[in-house]
């Protein structure tokens, strides 16, 4: 699920809190930060000694960190550059639980701002060993949020990363109360849904949008040792027409792009990647879809036995890149993702005049 609150960008996905690209996460510490189990844990093993290395740090200048309170480190072997450590309340059934719990949010969104951070992403505070009942405390979190970001913020996404589909759906529902906003699910396929948004205009007035959600994908530009490239080419029942591509294939539930990208390489073309090198990664129709689509090169191919879908009739085409681009000139690649992939690999060739030929 994706709004705006403002200019920022709520998102609220299940998955890993210790494998997001966002510039930090949140950290769901105890106030001697030194690690523990759930999510705690969880982050310091990804990350590795160094945070745990800086926790010490801080808590040799300040003795820990209390409750509702939070503090920075940096992110270790994480993704994430920072990682901001936050003690939410062992619940007790008193008021002052819910004061704390937001102060959690609150201190950690402060603490984002004033480092100049434009990408967090929160767990589900206090929800696991520490008892929160979830419904409440989805309710808090999002609605410290909303508070937040009332004021002109330089966040560009706060994501929330919860753990299975169940809790998801509790703050996707709580967020829905919270907005007083209607969202529908008009159809559901394997491949994409509808869903229709309740939009509150700056008049005042409501409007329909509808939204095309899509998992994501992920393609790779596979560069031979010779340096041709390999594509493939394949009947596209939207277009009705016959299609050259590179490889690529929709991100299943909860997988990274890469594993993605690594998979699909190995079905439509039979060739395991040494490396894999990110290049860009986008939004394809951002006016009515969310798919985004990562863009990787993939070199140091290997042949493999070929894994192809039982649904798919892929002819494997080979050209060298002066070839691709002329084709791309003439009009027989239409497709985008290929033309952009083909473009960045041109953008890194050091001689201009190769792609003048």
């Amino acid at each position: 699920m994706e709004v705006m609150i403002g200019k920022t960008k709520l998102s609220l996905i299940q998955g890993d809190i210790t494998q997001q690209n966002t510039e930090a996460i949140v950290n769901a510490a105890n106030t001697s930060l030194l690690g523990g189990g759930g999510v705690d844990g969880a982050i310091h093993r990804v990350g590795g000694p160094q945070i745990l290395k800086e926790c010490k740090e801080i808590r040799a200048r300040q003795g820990g960190c209390h409750t509702g309170k939070a503090v920075i480190t940096g992110g270790g072997k994480l993704k994430a550059r920072w990682v901001i450590h936050t003690v939410g309340p062992i619940w007790s059934g008193k008021n002052n639980d819910d004061n704390l719990l937001r102060n959690a949010y609150c201190n950690s969104l402060t603490l984002a701002e004033e480092k100049g951070i434009r990408a967090i992403a929160f767990p589900s505070i206090s929800t696991g060993a520490y008892l929160f009942p979830l419904e409440r405390a989805a309710r808090v979190a999002l609605t410290a949020l909303n508070d937040f970001l009332k004021k002109p913020r330089c966040l560009e996404e706060v994501r929330f990363v919860l753990f299975s589909k169940e809790i998801l759906k509790v703050y996707e529902d709580c967020w829905k109360e919270i907005s007083g906003l209607k969202s529908k699910l008009a159809y559901e396929g394997k491949v994409v849904k509808l869903r229709l948004d309740e939009l509150l205009l700056p008049d005042g007035r409501k409007s329909i949008h509808e939204t095309v959600e899509h998992r994501g994908a992920a393609c790779a530009i596979p560069l031979l040792p010779d340096g041709r490239v390999v594509l493939v080419k394949q009947f596209r029942q939207a277009t009705g027409e016959i299609i050259y591509e590179i490889p690529a294939g929709r991100l299943e539930e909860g997988e990274e792009p890469q594993d993605c990208i690594k998979r699909e390489l190995m079905e439509e073309i039979g060739y395991r990647a040494g490396k894999l090198e990110l290049l860009l990664f986008y939004y394809v129709s951002p006016g009515f879809s969310n798919e985004m689509i990562h863009i990787f090169r993939a070199t140091g191919l290997k042949e493999e036995k070929q894994d192809t879908g039982e649904h798919e009739l892929l002819e494997i085409v080979t050209l060298s890149l002066p070839e691709a681009f002329k084709m791309i000139k003439e009009g027989k690649i239409r497709d985008g993702k290929t033309i952009l992939g083909l473009l960045l690999i041109r953008s890194k060739l050091s001689t201009a005049n190769f792609w003048n030929q």
